[in-house]
């Protein structure tokens, strides 16, 4: 069941993409940058962890 996300979101992602191309990109644009920063939030905290 977990696995079926990783199926569904991206389809809907798409779908939005394809219908709605401007306001689609930006908030592909906002996802990317959420998930960027969630990505160096974490690489920051594991370089704490193996410091600490």
């Amino acid at each position: 069941m977990r696995g079926l996300k990783y199926i569904i979101y991206p389809i809907t992602f798409l779908t939005l993409m394809f219908l709605l191309s401007d306001i689609a990109f930006t908030i592909r644009n906002i996802i990317l940058l959420v998930l960027a920063s969630l990505g160096f939030g974490s690489a920051i905290l594991k370089l704490y962890d193996l410091y600490k």
